[in-house]
């Protein structure tokens, strides 16, 4: 593993240790940070998902990264979600537990974001993090803020319920009128390309909206977040290539193991996404070792791997630890 250290500070990446959730959920204390000084050593940072080990991090001179969701959101803020079925929800994903088109949300999180930068603001984080791989785990929102705040993007796109009428064939008397289409094929594309159009353009608003609040209390602050590279991430509600232009950085997650033709795609993706937003591209979670789903992981896969992505211009790799349940 040598050679794959020196290349990589050699070309001036940084190399992370990721610790996840559950470390701060098993309560990790200072005395188990610190027992770890061949971390510290070799430069590598510590990622978490939770404010306290951020904390026990930085007391030890490790450089997090401030990976925050909605702590301590009032419950009766979770407003469902409402799949193409008809189905409420209050999870859209694995990972996407707030409806962040409900304003009284959007409400909270404008004062939320804040008070996290001004825990932080000065000391040694390596970035901010909002959410963690932040997508639709079905074909969009259909809950009613998610379809007031399509019309409304619908009446600043046209100006006029007419002027929208001319361009998709359609004889609306008013913009409340609208509704997405919930199937595909649709008799109403225009319709269609632009719900879908909404929907990643109302995920990288949201990314964008939480960099200006981190940046009106630190100016100097890195933030993005990370996401997963699916085959088809218009599907998942957002645009890698909007969501590039809303950050500082654009991040996937990849464990690939052997899987090389999907790992350079997504390593393209991920590239060509930050390099038309004038941004770097990260991997924020990379296979580190043996997880559940791949058992066997070699010294040689991690090399080779990392290779395939510091050759693809990715200039930071955090190695992400699983400890196989």
């Amino acid at each position: 593993m040598a050679n794959l250290f020196g290349t990589a500070f050699g070309v001036g990446l940084l190399l992370a240790v990721s610790i996840g959730a559950l470390a701060a959920e098993a309560g990790v204390t200072n005395p188990q940070i610190e027992a770890l000084p061949w971390v510290k050593f070799l430069g590598f940072r510590c990622v978490h998902s939770g404010g306290r080990i951020t904390d026990e991090a930085l007391k030890v001179g490790l450089k997090p990264t401030v990976a925050f969701a909605n702590w301590g959101m009032p419950p009766k803020l979770r407003h469902p979600f409402v799949n193409h079925r008809g189905k409420k929800t209050l999870s859209a994903s694995i990972f996407c537990h707030v409806n962040f088109n409900y304003e009284p949300f959007r409400e909270w999180w404008r004062k939320f974001v804040p008070e996290v930068a001004e825990r932080y603001k000065g000391k040694a984080v390596l970035a901010y993090k909002p959410f963690n791989e932040f997508h639709y785990g079905f074909l969009f929102d259909y809950s009613e803020p998610t379809l007031r705040r399509y019309r409304s993007w619908l009446k600043s796109r046209y100006g006029s319920i007419e002027a929208l009428n001319e361009a998709w064939g359609t004889n609306y008397r008013d913009f409340s009128e609208v509704e997405p289409p919930r199937e595909v094929p649709t008799e109403e594309v225009a319709n269609w390309i632009e719900w879908r159009e909404f929907t990643t353009w109302t995920f990288s608003d949201f990314f964008a909206e939480t960099r200006r609040l981190i940046k009106s209390v630190d100016e100097d602050a890195l933030v993005g977040s990370n996401f997963w590279p699916f085959p088809d991430p218009v599907s998942t509600g957002w645009n890698p290539w909007e969501l590039a232009r809303s950050q500082d950085f654009l991040a996937y997650d990849i464990y690939a193991v052997g899987r090389w033709e999907w790992m350079g795609l997504a390593l393209d993706e991920v590239r060509s996404a930050a390099r038309c937003a004038g941004r770097e591209a990260w991997l924020l979670e990379f296979m580190g070792g043996p997880n559940n789903w791949r058992p066997k992981v070699t010294a040689d896969d991690i090399w080779l791997e990392a290779h395939l992505a510091l050759s693809r211009d990715i200039r930071c790799i955090i190695f992400y630890m699983w400890r196989p349940a």
